[in-house]
Formats: structure tokens, C-alpha cells, sequence
């Protein structure tokens, strides 16, 4: 499930690969930047010889360069200028000498939007509308779901329901097969706004409240995949105060930092050689399955009935050991460290610990104490800063050591080595010194967290499930048997 807010971006209206309604709302994934109040806002689909594309470009002109638009929507449609310009909805032919007039009528009408005054066009090389764009319906939102609640909104969507990770409530109320029954696969709601983002925000929306408050939910695959394959139209912004939560940590790595942004791009450019198919088969999968084979030892040293505790820490004692294992050539042996009730390795301690505390996230007293937090002389807010700012210079202190080891080549080719030695083929740039620790971070945070949780939701699921197990164990005994040397 994918879930935008609609800041993230004007271009509602630019996608097409599925049904209009939630083509529209994918499009609120787009770029997420906010768009200055003094501009008008486009989305043109180009009308050819096959037909009219599904696939809008954004176009934005200050509010006294209307005359210009013409021009600026061929440009942003790469074609020759001489275009005719109709608007999407009515088929309504826009012209030079009142097109003043024509786009304040409708754009009036189009706050609907997103909150904002957002017009969709065709436009059309041959001065008519083909019959395919002759027939299209006109776009929509995508219809609402729950009926919101005074202050609160939406809210409850989240936090009440059956499960406790909030994302699977979300799914609960709206995407099981009667509620997709009810509204579809794509759905808006509205959410109470962050007071970071309200002020970030403002300003910037003809309809700032309705701007701020709604939020569009899809579970449909064929928006998901035009998303993927129109990365360069619909760019990831971090830029959400809930999202800034992990920059405190991460600060500019590659899962924390925008798209458009040189940083990203150069170590994007750079990511996919540590992660080619030679690279995983040969390297890292050795990695994972020596890794797996040490967790199963550790817990096939329990007699049949024992009850596991602390499974999601056992569970990321694995995965970072992999992680870390096949990009720093680094051992961490957190599993026998677990097995041995011994604090883990100073990497991931330190690491969990800073996330543990984060100011933005973890409860006051859980972070200074109970005795302190209640201390009326004792300043709580600067006692986070100064404990979460000491963890971080530690962690800082320790992936410095990693990268002066590989520097003078003690710990081989790795992902790590290739980061620092290498120039991006993407951009021709190294990647920044001072980005190396906020890389680092990231691969522990999006590496092995997410995977240990999802190992962990899984081993629950199959244990609720045993049918699914069985059918799970007999296929692992299947592929196993085909491999020489791997016992069944």
C-alpha cells in the first residue's frame, strides 16, 4: 500500500496507466516540493496520430505569463511550438486572443484539486482533438472513504483495529475486499497535519486547509508500477516532518536524501554495482547462508517446546551481522553474542541505542530517566539533545575507523571501498566525505531492520498458519535437494 499526502506534489493528474480515478491520485506521490501561490499550475497530455497519452507533464507559469503557456506546455512535451491547447474536461478549445479569460473561468473551478488551482490540458499537433481524446471522461478524485471525524479526521484509521502496526489497520479499514467493494483500490482520507509541516506548508495552496488535511491510500498495482517506471516524473522528496525524524541519524544518506539532488544521484549512481546479480550470487549470498546456518545452530540448541524470547533482536543480530558482513568485509558476530547473553557489537549497541532515544520519537522519561524527567531543575529537552548528540559522535567515531581501515585496504573490495574510491558514472563525482557515516547509517536503518522485521511478522504468521508451514517446509526441501552438496 502506498499512501501520499498531498503536499507531496501537483501533478495528480499526470498519470495514466490505469482507471482515471486512481491515476489521479497516484499522481499525489509526485514531487513533493511546494509550489509558489503566484504561479498557475498545468498538467497537458499530448494528442497524437495514435491518440492522446495517458502520461501528463507538469507545467507552472506566474500568474502574468499566461500568453507564454503555449510555449511552455510544448517544451515541457517536447515538441515543436504551434501546439492547440483544450481543456481536459469541457474539450473546450483555448484561444490566444481570450485565453485570459477562458483559464480564470475554469481554473476558478479547479480548486478541487488538491487544494490547489490545477487545470488539465490537451494538446493537440494536428489543431483538433483526435477521436480518442474527443471521448475521454473527465478526470476525478478518487472517491473518499470513511467519513472524517471532527479534529481527529481520519486518525482512527491507524490507531484502532485488530493489529498494532498502524499500516496494517490503514489496510483493515480500507483495502479488504469489501471495503475495495465499496470505493475501490484507491481512496482519499484525511489526516490531522503535523504542526512542522502546517508551517513548511503554508502559503503555498489556494486551499491550504484542504491541501493539508487530505491524503490518498492506493493498493493498486498498476499505479505502483507506473510509479517505479516514471521515477524522473514522480521524485522522491524527503521533506515530511515525520520523515525528518530519521535524518537526525542518517542526516543526507541515500535513503534519506531527495532524488534530485547531486548527493543522491552520485551514490545512486554507485549502489547498483555493490548490488548486481554476479555480486550477490557470489559474495553475499555465501555471506547470508553462512550467517543463517550460525542463527539456526544458536536456536536448534533449544529443546522442542522452548519459547524464544526477544525473536526480533535475535532476528536483527542476523541481518546486521549479513549487512555489515558484505558491505565493510567487517564481522560483527552478533549471533554468538546473543547466544552468550553478551551485549552486541559495539556498532549495532550504540546504533540501537541512538534510534532508541532519538528526541523526536522516544518518550521523554524514557530517554532521561524517571527521577530526572520529574526533577523540576532538570533542563529534560537538553538532556536528550546531549545523550542522542554523545551516542551519535560515538557512532560517527567508530564508521570513520571502518573507513580509514578500508582506505589502507585492510578489509578488501567492498561496497564501502567502492563508495570511497570510485567516481559516480552517473554524475562523475566522488562521493563526499562527510557522506560516508550517513550512508553507513542507512544501510543499517533500511537494511537490516526492515528485514529482521519482516522475518520476524513472518515466523509469527507461519506459526498461526501451520498449514502454510508445512507447504513452506516441503518446498525448502525441494529446492535444497536439487543442490549438490545441500543436505534436504
Amino acid at each position: 500500500m502506498v499512501s501520499a499526502a498531498t503536499d507531496k506534489g501537483l501533478p495528480m493528474l499526470a498519470l495514466g496507466a490505469a482507471a482515471a480515478t486512481a491515476v489521479a491520485a497516484a499522481g499525489i506521490y509526485a514531487s513533493r516540493s511546494p509550489q509558489d501561490e503566484n504561479e498557475y499550475h498545468f498538467i497537458a497530455f499530448l494528442d497524437g496520430k495514435s491518440g492522446c497519452s495517458r502520461n501528463g507533464k507538469l507545467v507552472s507559469l506566474p500568474r502574468d505569463s499566461l500568453q507564454q503557456l503555449e510555449d511552455a506546455v510544448c517544451s515541457a512535451l517536447g515538441i515543436m511550438p504551434g501546439c492547440s491547447l483544450f481543456v481536459y474536461d469541457t474539450k473546450e478549445q483555448l484561444l490566444q486572443e481570450t485565453l485570459q479569460e477562458q483559464l480564470q473561468q475554469h481554473l476558478s473551478n479547479s480548486k478541487g484539486w488538491r487544494g490547489c488551482a490545477l487545470l488539465p490540458l490537451i494538446a493537440s499537433t494536428s489543431g483538433e482533438l483526435s477521436s480518442d481524446a474527443a471521448q475521454l471522461s473527465p478526470l476525478k478524485l478518487p472517491p473518499s472513504g470513511p467519513r472524517p471525524l471532527p479534529v481527529v479526521r481520519n486518525a482512527l484509521l491507524a490507531t484502532t483495529g485488530p493489529y498494532e502496526p498502524p499500516f496494517y489497520n490503514f489496510w483493515h479499514h480500507l483495502f479488504t475486499p469489501d471495503k475495495v467493494d465499496r470505493w475501490g483500490e484507491t481512496v482519499r482520507v484525511q489526516l490531522p497535519s503535523n504542526p512542522v509541516d502546517r508551517q513548511a506548508l503554508r502559503g503555498h495552496y489556494d486551499d491550504f486547509e484542504a491541501a493539508i488535511a487530505a491524503s490518498v491510500h492506493t493498493c493498486d498495482a498498476d499505479v505502483l508500477q507506473e510509479l517505479l517506471e516514471r521515477q524522473e516524473d514522480f521524485p522522491k522528496l524527503w521533506n515530511r516532518a515525520n520523515e525528518r525524524t530519521f535524518t537526525r541519524m542518517a542526516e543526507n544518506g541515500i535513503f534519506t536524501s531527495d532524488t534530485p539532488s547531486s548527493d543522491w544521484q552520485t551514490v545512486h549512481g554507485l549502489f547498483p554495482r555493490g548490488f548486481n546479480q554476479l555480486k550477490i550470487q557470489t559474495a553475499y549470498f555465501p555471506i547470508i547462508v553462512k550467517k543463517t546456518h550460525n542463527f539456526v545452530a544458536e536456536w536448534s540448541r533449544y529443546k522442542p517446546g522452548h519459547v524464544v524470547t526477544g525473536v526480533n533482536n535475535w532476528l536483527a543480530c542476523l541481518t546486521a551481522d549479513a549487512v555489515i558482513k558484505a558491505a565493510c568485509n567487517v564481522d560483527m558476530d552478533n549471533i554468538a553474542r546473543r547466544a552468550r547473553d553478551e551485549p552486541a557489537h559495539p556498532i549495532l549497541e550504540t546504533f540501537r541505542r541512538l534510534g532508541a532515544i532519538n528526541p523526536a520519537t522516544a518518550k521523554p522519561w524514557q530517554v532521561v530517566g524517571l527521577a530526572n524527567y520529574l526533577n523540576p531543575f532538570y533542563d529534560t529537552e537538553a538532556g536528550q539533545e546531549r545523550l542522542y548528540n554523545q551516542l551519535k559522535v560515538q557512532l560517527q567515531g567508530m564508521v570513520e575507523q571502518l573507513v580509514e581501515e578500508t582506505r589502507r585496504g585492510e578489509l578488501g573490495d567492498t561496497l564501502l571501498s567502492s563508495l570511497i574510491s570510485e567516481r559516480s558514472p552517473a554524475t562523475g563525482l566522488y562521493v563526499r566525505q562527510s557522506l560516508l557515516f550517513s550512508h553507513f547509517a542507512t544501510l543499517l536503518v533500511a537494511g537490516h531492520e526492515t528485514t529482521a522485521n519482516t522475518m520476524g511478522f513472518l515466523m509469527y504468521h507461519l506459526s498461526q498458519n501451520p498449514q502454510w508451514e508445512q507447504r513452506l517446509r516441503a518446498e525448502i526441501r525441494v529446492s535444497a535437494s536439487q543442490r549438490p552438496g545441500q543436505r534436504p
